[in-house]
């Protein structure tokens, strides 16, 4: 996983959506957090957007 860091004033503006995850994975992300020191649902926007991000690059 790449270099997590603080989001800025800019994207604290962000919509709500309920998710419905595995148990097993949120284990890992809640386990993920505590070693990270970060929120799950700041580890869940960091994989969407690595996805995103990786997605977008192999369609250029």
């Amino acid at each position: 996983m790449e270099m997590l860091t603080k989001p800025t004033t800019a994207q604290r503006t962000k919509i709500q959506y309920n998710l419905r995850i595995e148990p097993e994975l949120m284990d890992w992300l809640k386990e993920l957090g505590r070693e990270y020191e970060r929120p799950v649902n700041y580890l869940i926007n960091h994989a969407v957007k690595q996805m995103k991000d990786e997605i977008e690059s192999a369609k250029a």
